[in-house]
Formats: C-alpha cells, sequence, structure tokens
C-alpha cells in the first residue's frame, strides 16, 4: 500500500478512510466522480477502492441525506460489515444545531440498521468490538 493511496483516491478528497482486515479493500466518503474547478461539487458517497486494480465502486444503497457534511467508515472485523458515523448539518428550523447519526451497512450501503440518530455534535472515532459474548479473541458476528 505504500505510495499507493494518492494513485488511488485520485485528486480528490476522501474523510476517514478505512482499510478492510485483508488488506484488499479501501473504504471511504468522498466524490462519485473528479469535478470540474468552478463547476458544481460532484455527488458524494460511500466508495470502495480495490487495492489491487484501483478500480472504486460507489456504495449506491447507502442513503445519503441532504444535510451530511462528513462520514466516517470503518470495517467490522469480519469484513462483512461496514460502520458509518456521519454528522450533518443543522436542519433549517434549528440553525446551529448539528445532528449525527451511526449506522451499520453492507460495503454497498444496503441493508441499512440504524443504530443512533441524535441532535448535537459527533467528535470521536468509531470502533469494532469482539463479541463479550466469546471472550477474549472472539470473531465478530
Amino acid at each position: 500500500m505504500e505510495g499507493k493511496l494518492q494513485t488511488l483516491v485520485a485528486k480528490q478528497h476522501y474523510f476517514y478512510m478505512d482499510l478492510s482486515r485483508d488488506g484488499k479493500t479501501l473504504i471511504g466518503y468522498g466524490p462519485t466522480r473528479e469535478g470540474v474547478v468552478g463547476g458544481p461539487l460532484p455527488p458524494y458517497a460511500v466508495n470502495r477502492f480495490d487495492i489491487a486494480t484501483g478500480a472504486m465502486t460507489t456504495g449506491d444503497k447507502w442513503s445519503r441525506k441532504p444535510n451530511d457534511i462528513l462520514v466516517m467508515s470503518k470495517w467490522s472485523l469480519d469484513g462483512k460489515r461496514v460502520a458509518l458515523a456521519v454528522r450533518g448539518h443543522a436542519p433549517k428550523d434549528r440553525e446551529g444545531v448539528e445532528s449525527y447519526r451511526i449506522v451499520v451497512t453492507d460495503p454497498d450501503g444496503g441493508n441499512e440498521d440504524n443504530l443512533v440518530d441524535s441532535p448535537g455534535q459527533f467528535m470521536g472515532f468509531i470502533h469494532w468490538l469482539p463479541s463479550r459474548r466469546e471472550g477474549p479473541g472472539a470473531k465478530a458476528r
């Protein structure tokens, strides 16, 4: 992966990217295509990059809301799901109050499970933990 990150994401800006445990796929929130200087911004989505080929796949099933401004992505321990912490702008009727939600989805954004949806600012990181029911070193379900 040394020196390959810039090549993979071209000259686009991605937020809080995460590499899968097997080292094959990078996931992050950013533009779905290159924009034109001075032109409208391209749509943003959760995108996956194949490390070997550099090919990008857009998570088109993920439902981005109009007020979303930042997404942090984190692969599950088994690589089957992705946790997303999403920061959002304040709704027009509640100036100055940001919101956040934490969801878990399939890598393509499908099968979304909403864990938290709350007003306020999310300023942390997200991490997956092994199941406590199975003891130390447990595999994710």
